[in-house]
C-alpha cells in the first residue's frame, strides 16, 4: 500500500486505508517540500561515497585454505601442542553477534601417511549432541562435518565436468568424502563418512579400525572444547592415487552446535573463488568448494579472517595461537552519505523509508523498520542504489528524486494458533514427507508411524489419551511404515536406504532410545537378511515385509510375498521358527504365542505358533473392487478391520460373525466440508490398553489418526499432521487471523486454546504456494499452486463461500509457445476463467496469450498482491473483469511490460 499524506516536513498520523476500506495503524513521514524532495546529484559526489556497513550479522566466508605439513610426529589427545596453527581459518555464521558464543577455528596438517584436523570450538554448551551413534545423524548438533574431493588432477576434464553439473557417481579416479565427527550423548566419539558426490558409493566401514582417530577436550572454562582427527589417506582417494606437498584437493566445512536444547546452528565456509556460494546444498556442490593446497612449508604468514561483504580482519599469532583484530568491525547502521533527509515523530517508533526517481521507481531502500525516539531526526542518503546483501548499490544518475517513509509504533508477533501439527507448533513429531502407515499398541502407550520424514520425526510415542511421550527419526530421512511393541521394546520398519539401512530397527520403549538386536550388536536388522531368513531367494531388491507384531519374547515379521511369517528372538535376533500362512499382511498377537494374521486380505486367520495349525477366525464380506487392511483384537476377542472400497472399520466377533461397524459407509468425499465420522484409505489399526481403537489413514490431505470408542463406535479425538516439509502452501485469511489454509484444507482456530479443527478439504492437486485475495464485492477468494521452488505450475483460483467450501473459479497455465519461421516464442500465458459456475473448463471459457512473461508467478511462494493480480516476470497479471459466477477474467492482450 503507499501513502501520500503531505505534510511540510511534518508527521501526518492517523489511520491510512487499503483497497478494501479497512482502517491500518500506520503513518506517513513526508519530504518537507511535500511530496518531492529535488536533489541535483554528482557521479563525483557519488563516487566518493562508500557502501553502507550493516551491523546486523555478517558471516565469514574464507576463500581457499592451507594445509600445512606436520612439524613432527602428532598424537591425537585433543591438545594443540604438536601443531603449527600458523594457518586455519575462523568460521563464524554472525560475526559482529556471536564471534564469541559460536565459532570455531580449523587447521589441517598432513604427512605421508595421514590428513589431521584441528577444530577449536567456541561454544557455550560444549560436547552436548542429543543424538546417539547407533542411528541418529550426528550433524543435529554439535558436530563437525568436513566434505573433500581428491582427484591426482583438480584441473582434469573429469573433475571440472562434475564441478560443473550434477552427476551421479564420482568418475575414476576421483573420490569425493563426506565426513560426520562428532560425540555423541553416551560420550562415544563417532568418525564416519559416506562416499560419492551424491552419497551412493558406500563408505570407508569402520575408519578406526582402518586407523582413523579422533579425541576430544574441554577448555578449562567450559566455554569450548578442542577435537582433534587423524584421517589416513587410503580413506581419502582411490587406489593408486597419491597426494603429496603441492598437491591440491578441494574442500569445506559445516560445523555444527546444539543450542536450546536440540536445536541446530550451522556454518558452512571454505569456499572457492570467483564462483557461487551455495550454503543451502553445500554438501551436494564440489563446485563452490575451496581448493586446499599441501603446502610444502609451514609456519606461513596468518592469513587474515574474510567476511562474506569482502572485509578482510588481520590475525596475528600470539604464542604460537591466532588471534583477529576485530577494529572497525562494527559500523553505525544508519547510512553515511551527503545529503540530508530530515523527519520527527511524535512518538518512539520503526521506520521504513525509501528514494523515488521521476518515474514512480523507488532506487534506495533507505531505511527498513529502523528505530528511532520521538523527535526530530536526519539521516544521509549517498547517492546509490539499494544495495544487495554483500554488495554495494551502484550511482543514480543526476536528477531529481523525492522520498517517502512510514512509521509504526512496533508489529507485535504473537503466536495465534497452530494447524496440522500433532502435538503443537515447535514439536517436529511426525513425518513431513510421508502419510500415516501405521499404528500399534502395548496397552500402555500408542506409536503412530508415517511412511516419510525428514523436518519431522516419522515414529510418535503416546499414552492412550493422545499425549506425546517422545519421538524418533532413523538417521535423517527415514519412514516408519510398520510398527509393533512388546512393551519393552519398538520394532520399527525404515524402508529408506538412501542415508541409512533398510531395516526392523529397534528402541526401547520407555524413551525411544536405539537399543541393539543383542545377537547382531547393531540396531538394524537388514532387510536383506529378514528376506533370506523367511526364504527369500537372493535379491538386490527384497520385497519389504507386509506385516509386524511383538509379544512374549518374540518379533513377527510377515511376507505375503512368500506365505511366510519370520518369528524372531525379540532380545537376540536369532531365528526361532518360520510359520506358513498364506499371503499374510497385517499380524496381531497378545502372548507372542497364538498369533493372528490377515489372509489375502479377505480372511482373518489364527496359527498356534507350537502346533503351527492354521485356522480361519473369520471371513470378510467383500465386494468387487474391495479388501481389508488392517487388523487389531480387543480383549474379548472382537477383530477390527479396515475395508478398503467402503472405507470402514468393520468388528468381527471371536465366532466370526460380523458385529458391527465403525464410520459412514463410503468413506470422504475427495473435496469439501470435513465429516469426522468417514475414514479415508485405512491403512492400519491399533486397540490400546483403555479399549480404544486408534486408526491410521493413507491420506495427506489431511493426515489423520483418529481415536475411536471400539464398542460404542463413537469419535473420541482425532490427531492431525504434521504438514508437509517447511510447512509450504500454508496462508492466513486476512479477513479472518482464525481461519487459514495449508496441506490442501482449510482450518478453523480455537483462539481460546490455538488449537485448530479442519472444517474442509480444498483441494487434492497440490498446495505448494497458496494466497488469499480480494475480488468482486468484496468476496473473498484463494490461488492456490501446487509448485513450490522449481518448475512452472498452474495457479487455480477459487471462491469461498462457506466455512469448508472452495468453489473453483479460475486457472492460470504457463504456455510455451514458438512462431514458426521467425523463431519468436517463449512463455505465455493460457487464463480459463468459468463462465458457468460449473468448475468445468470450456474451450470458449479459455484464452491464450503469447508474449513472453520472462518469468513464471509460481516461484518460491507465488507473488501475488491482494486484488489478485500477479507478479514474478515482465508483466503484471491483473484481472481485467469478471464473469457471471464471480470469476477473475485476466486479460494480456493490450498489457505492457512493467518499468
Amino acid at each position: 500500500m503507499s501513502f501520500l499524506h503531505k505534510g511540510n516536513g511534518r508527521i501526518v498520523s492517523g489511520p491510512g486505508f487499503d483497497n478494501r476500506g479497512r482502517d491500518v495503524i500506520m503513518s506517513s513521514i513526508e519530504s518537507s517540500s511535500g511530496p518531492r524532495l529535488a536533489v541535483l546529484v554528482s557521479a563525483s559526489a557519488i563516487l566518493a561515497m562508500f557502501a553502507l556497513r550493516s551491523a546486523c550479522g555478517t558471516e565469514t566466508e574464507n576463500l581457499n585454505f592451507s594445509i600445512l605439513p606436520a612439524p613432527g610426529q602428532v598424537t591425537v589427545d585433543g591438545k594443540a601442542d604438536d601443531w603449527d596453527l600458523s594457518s586455519g581459518i575462523f568460521a563464524c555464521g554472525d560475526v559482529e553477534n556471536s564471534r564469541d558464543r559460536f565459532a570455531v577455528w580449523i587447521h589441517a596438517m598432513y604427512d605421508s601417511d595421514n590428513l589431521y584436523l584441528l577444530a577449536r570450538w567456541v561454544d557455550p554448551t560444549p560436547m552436548n549432541n542429543p543424538g546417539s551413534s547407533k542411528g541418529d545423524y550426528g550433524f543435529r548438533g554439535d558436530c563437525l562435518q568436513v566434505r573433500f574431493l581428491t582427484a591426482p588432477d583438480l584441473d582434469a576434464p573429469e573433475v571440472t565436468a562434475m564441478l560443473r553439473s550434477r552427476v551421479g557417481k564420482d568418475p575414476d579416479p576421483v573420490r569425493t568424502s563426506h565426513w560426520d565427527c562428532w560425540m555423541d550423548r553416551d560420550g562415544i566419539d563417532a568418525l564416519g563418512a559416506a562416499y560419492g558426490v551424491a552419497f551412493n558409493e558406500g563408505g570407508p566401514g569402520n575408519a578406526k579400525e582402518r586407523g582413523a582417530a579422533q579425541a576430544f577436550r574441554k577448555d578449562e572454562d567450559g566455554r569450548g572444547y578442542v577435537q582433534e582427527i587423524r584421517l589416513p589417506w587410503p580413506l581419502l582417494v582411490k587406489p593408486g592415487v597419491r597426494l603429496k606437498a603441492g598437491g591440491r584437493l578441494l574442500m569445506t566445512v559445516e560445523p555444527n552446535f546444539t543450542v536450546e536444547g536440540g536445536g541446530r546452528l550451522t556454518i558452512k565456509d571454505i569456499f572457492r573463488p570467483g564462483g557461487g556460494v551455495d550454503r543451502v546444498f553445500t554438501f551436494s556442490s564440489p563446485g563452490c568448494w575451496g581448493v586446499a593446497t599441501l603446502e610444502p612449508r609451514g609456519r606461513l604468514e596468518p592469513r587474515p579472517v574474510r567476511l562474506s561483504d569482502g572485509r578482510q580482519f588481520a590475525v596475528k599469532l600470539a604464542n604460537g595461537v591466532p588471534e583477529v583484530d576485530w577494529s572497525g568491525l562494527k559500523r553505525s547502521e544508519l547510512p553515511q552519505g551527503f545529503k540530508t533527509v530530515s523527519f520527527s515523530l511524535p512518538e518512539d517508533g520503526y521506520v521504513s523509508l525509501n528514494i523515488w526517481n521521476e518515474k514512480g521507481e523507488v532506487v534506495r531502500q533507505l531505511l527498513t523498520c529502523v528505530p528511532f525516539p520521538a523527535g526530530s531526526h536526519q539521516v544521509m542518503w549517498d547517492g546509490l542504489t539499494t544495495m544487495s546483501v554483500r554488495r554495494p548499490g551502484d550511482p543514480v544518475p543526476a536528477g531529481k528524486y523525492a522520498w517517502r517513509g512510514i512509521w509504526h509504533k512496533g508489529i507485535g508477533l504473537r503466536l495465534r494458533g497452530w494447524a496440522c501439527s500433532v502435538a503443537g507448533p515447535w514439536d517436529g513429531m511426525g513425518g513431513d514427507h510421508g502419510d500415516p502407515a501405521c499404528v500399534a499398541s502395548d496397552g500402555q502407550r500408542v506409536y503412530l508411524g508415517w511412511s516419510g520424514g525428514e523436518g519431522g520425526k516419522p515414529l510418535v510415542a503416546m499414552d492412550t489419551r493422545g499425549r506425546p511421550l517422545w519421538s524418533q527419526i532413523r538417521g535423517g530421512i527415514a519412514g516408519a511404515t510398520l510398527v509393533a511393541s512388546d512393551g519393552k521394546a519398538v520394532f520399527v520398519f525404515n524402508p529408506f536406504g538412501q542415508y541409512t539401512s533398510i531395516a526392523v530397527y529397534r528402541l526401547n520403549a520407555d524413551d525411544g532410545r536405539y537399543a541393539e538386536w543383542a545377537g547382531r550388536r547393531s540396531t538394524d536388522y537388514l532387510l536383506s537378511d529378514l528376506w533370506a531368513l523367511a526364504g527369500g531367494a537372493p535379491t538386490n531388491q527384497p520385497p519389504h515385509p507386509s506385516g509386524l507384531a511383538a509379544a512374549g519374547g518374540r518379533v513377527f515379521v510377515s511376507f505375503s510375498s512368500l506365505d511366510a511369517v519370520l518369528v524372531l528372538d525379540a532380545a537376540e535376533g536369532g531365528k526361532i521358527q518360520l510359520l506358513s500362512i498364506p499371503s499374510p499382511s497385517a499380524l496381531c498377537t497378545a502372548d507372542g504365542k497364538m498369533l493372528y494374521a490377515l489372509s489375502a486380505a479377505r480372511e482373518i486367520v489364527s496359527m498356534d505358533t507350537s502346533e503351527r495349525k492354521l485356522r480361519v477366525c473369520a471371513k470378510i464380506e467383500l465386494g468387487d473392487k474391495e479388501w481389508a487392511q488392517g487388523l487389531a483384537m480387543d480383549s474379548d476377542g472382537n477383530f477390527y478391520t479396515g475395508i478398503m472400497g467402503r472405507h470402514v472399520v468393520e468388528v468381527y466377533d471371536s465366532s466370526g460373525r460380523k458385529a458391527r461397524v465403525i464410520g459412514k459407509h463410503g468413506g470422504r468425499v475427495s473435496c469439501g466440508p470435513w465429516d469426522p465420522e468417514r475414514f479415508l484409505n485405512i491403512s492400519a489399526l491399533a486397540i490400546d490398553g483403555d479399549g480404544q481403537l486408534w486408526v491410521a489413514e493413507a491420506d495427506g490431505v489431511p493426515k489423520r489418526f483418529s481415536v475411536w470408542d471400539a464398542h460404542k463406535g463413537a469419535l473420541v479425538r482425532e490427531i492431525f499432521g504434521p504438514s508437509s516439509y517447511g510447512a509450504v502452501g500454508g496462508c492466513v485469511n486476512p479477513a479472518d487471523p482464525d481461519l487459514i489454509v495449508g496441506q490442501g484444507c482449510e482450518w478453523r482456530i480455537d483462539p481460546r486454546t490455538g488449537t485448530a479443527r479442519c472444517t474442509g478439504v480444498i483441494t487434492r492437486d497440490g498446495m505448494g504456494a497458496s494466497r488469499f485475495g480480494f475480488g468482486i464485492s468484496n468476496r473473498l477468494y484463494l490461488a492456490v499452486t501446487p509448485g513450490f521452488l522449481h518448475g512452472t505450475h498452474p495457479v487455480r483460483i477459487y471462491e469461498r463461500t462457506g466455512e469448508g467450501v472452495y468453489v473453483l473459479r479460475a486457472a492460470l497455465y504457463p504456455h510455451v509457445w514458438k512462431q514458426e519461421g521467425s523463431g519468436a516464442g517463449g512463455l505465455g500465458l493460457r487464463a480459463w476463467a468459468d463462465e458457468n459456475g460449473d468448475q468445468i473448463e470450456q474451450e470458449n471459457e479459455t484464452r491464450t496469450f503469447q508474449c513472453d512473461l520472462g518469468g513464471w508467478v509460481q516461484g518460491w511462494y507465488m507473488s501475488m498482491a491482494p486484488d489478485l493480480s500477479f507478479y514474478g516476470g515482465l508483466y503484471a497479471i491483473r484481472p481485467a473483469g469478471w464473469t457471471r459466477c464471480g470469476a477473475p477474467v485476466y486479460d494480456l492482450a493490450d498489457a505492457a511490460p512493467m518499468p
